[in-house]
């Protein structure tokens, strides 16, 4: 069973409703983690309530994602009996989302924990079933990478995967460990695309290569549609956005701007095969930070993601309706944003 949840508040909502009735354990691992959402959803608190509860209580944050996470909370939460844990590189960032109760539910997606995000248009994904097992060995392994140590834990490392690829399956993305995924599958993906593509993204920085297989996509006459919000967060990153859909735009490639600030992640191919997940197209999530996806085929996920994209596009804005217009700047910004896409 899945469900999608569109805005942030949707998903946080229930993602707070599952902790509360969690009764075994809660696996919770975020790249952005802000406790400011008080008093109706107060996570620090409700974590220390369920780990006084006996519940085993594990969080994985990001050390630059989270750093607003005060001294005073983690001790709270590790007197409680949780288990926090940082993951801290120079270069790398733990970009996923991902939340786990009683290994039995699971949500993923893009959903940051915060105030400043709880009106964002999004996608976050509540599952039940056999997918729950994936999420449980793909957590371990964070918690692994992370220096965790209990042995109930780790073991579950080596929890078996689906014997093949059924109507949806984790896409895991780990640079960290030489494991870079997102690229080969974008490219398979494009590169087999018949009549459409869909991409929806909050910061579209393209690398050359993918620049190239939408391209020859278009040459075989495949559509391609790409979803951007009007008004980013950071600010920096609309005007990349503007850029990029004004060389890029053509016959067969539009781009559509959100009044709402868009944060969600996602491919549509063909409206035969979906991918949601935590992935932005830039250089940080295909070369440098850890990301997860789910990629599915279920005829009614992807009738419900069509169904979400149709809407926020209807509402959107094509481009070149857009009141902007290029600047005398722009032309050398072009020329700064392509020296520096390989990092951004």
């Amino acid at each position: 069973m899945h469900k999608f949840y569109t805005l942030s508040s949707s998903a946080i909502d229930a993602m707070r409703d599952a902790v509360r009735a969690a009764t075994t354990s809660v696996y919770w691992e975020s790249y952005i983690f802000q406790n400011d959402i008080i008093p109706t959803h107060n996570f620090i608190d409700l974590f220390r309530q369920k780990a006084e509860e006996g519940v085993r209580v594990v969080i994985i944050l990001d050390g630059f994602g989270s750093y607003s996470v005060r001294t005073d909370e983690i001790d709270t939460l590790k007197a409680a009996g949780a288990e926090v844990l940082f993951f801290t590189h120079w270069f790398r960032r733990i970009h996923r989302k991902i939340l786990v109760v009683d290994e039995q539910i699971g949500f993923f997606g893009g959903v940051n924990v915060g105030s400043q995000y709880v009106q964002w248009l999004d996608l976050h994904l509540r599952v039940t079933g056999k997918l729950v097992r994936s999420l449980v060995r793909t957590f371990a392994h964070s918690y692994a990478v992370c220096g965790g140590t209990d042995p109930m834990l780790l073991a579950k490392q080596k929890l078996a995967a689906p014997v093949a690829r059924t109507k949806i399956w984790l896409l895991e993305h780990w640079p960290v460990l030489g494991k870079r995924k997102l690229r080969k599958h974008y490219e398979e993906r494009i590169r087999d695309a018949h009549e459409h593509i869909t991409i929806v993204t909050p910061y579209f920085l393209p690398h050359s290569w993918l620049v190239r297989a939408l391209k020859e996509a278009q040459k075989r006459g495949v559509a391609v549609d790409v979803l951007l919000p009007q008004y980013t967060s950071p600010k920096g990153a609309g005007i990349a956005n503007y850029l990029n859909a004004r060389r890029l735009t053509s016959d067969l490639m539009h781009f559509y701007f959100t009044p709402e600030m868009i944060h969600a992640k996602a491919l549509l191919i063909d409206n035969t095969e979906g991918m949601v997940g935590s992935q932005n197209i830039d250089a940080l999530s295909f070369d440098h930070n850890t990301e997860m996806s789910a990629v599915f085929k279920q005829k009614s996920m992807i009738r419900d993601l069509t169904r979400i994209i149709s809407g926020w596009k209807a509402q959107a804005i094509p481009f070149d309706r857009l009141p902007w217009k290029q600047r005398w700047y722009h032309r050398p910004l072009v020329t700064l944003l392509d020296f520096l896409q390989p990092i951004l």
